[in-house]
């Protein structure tokens, strides 16, 4: 996949801006359990005003979701000459670590089997299932009644759908623009760049508060009742997590 003409793509911050300290960010986390579980203990119900921690990190994620989900197909469709045998190795690429991806997770899960015991609903009352949605209906709903609604509700598929439609139209007026010599598509391109590079920090940011959210999570659940039986629920999925990491 090679550069478009005259157009450079974004520069996006590596990974230090995600390592407080320079630690890797794993040990951030192991650390933040390791100061969780005692800290939980020894607070007991106390520790659940610590949830306030893991609910902003997550309100931060999920706002910065959908602008740098479309921010980042713009720039890559735009940045760069996806046409003929170079888009069909990239598209036999990302289905090659999809399908890796989906292989690993599904090994594991199959050998460690970390659900079984668990009792997640109750038996005697479990949940009325979500009705039944016509193909029509789901093809009806990829349309977003406004752009703005499709921000809102932060639906991907709509997103991901309307960022397509988008990228396609300024690759054909960056295509005309550059066969009549003209370089005006290029303010566009630097500026999807540009806030691509913007999102991006800001995300890494956020990343690096990620222990901040674990031990918020890990000292509030221990605080509780149900104390350290929360984590002998959960030790084998966690370890699935590891292992396909």
């Amino acid at each position: 996949m090679a550069p478009a003409e005259g157009v450079t793509g974004p520069d996006v911050p590596g990974e230090p801006e995600s390592r407080p300290g320079g630690i890797p960010l794993y040990l951030w986390v192991i650390g933040a359990v390791a100061l969780a579980i005692p800290a939980g203990l020894a607070w007991g119900d106390g520790a659940t005003r610590l949830n306030l921690l893991p609910s902003l990190i997550i309100r931060a994620l999920g706002a910065l979701a959908a602008p740098l989900v479309v921010l980042a197909i713009l720039s890559a469709i735009v940045s760069n000459d996806i046409r003929g045998r170079q888009g069909a190795l990239m598209m036999v690429y990302y289905v090659i670590n999809t399908f890796v991806a989906m292989a690993i997770g599904l090994l594991l899960t199959n050998l460690i089997r970390p659900g079984v015991g668990a009792e997640l609903i109750d038996l005697a009352h479990p949940p009325a299932p979500p009705p039944k949605k016509a193909v029509t209906d789901l093809l009806v709903e990829l349309i977003p009644r406004s752009v703005g609604d499709a921000f809102a509700q932060n639906n991907l598929a709509q997103l991901v759908l309307l960022t397509l439609a988008l990228a396609i139209g300024l690759v054909k007026i960056r295509n005309e623009q550059q066969a009549r010599g003209e370089t005006t598509y290029r303010a566009a391109i630097d500026l999807l760049n540009l806030g691509f590079e913007l999102l991006m920090r800001v995300l890494l940011w956020v990343v690096a508060l990620v222990p901040l959210a674990v031990f918020g999570v890990v000292a509030s659940s221990v605080g509780q009742k149900e104390g350290l039986e929360v984590f002998r629920s959960l030790i084998w999925l966690i370890a699935v997590v590891l292992v396909g990491l």
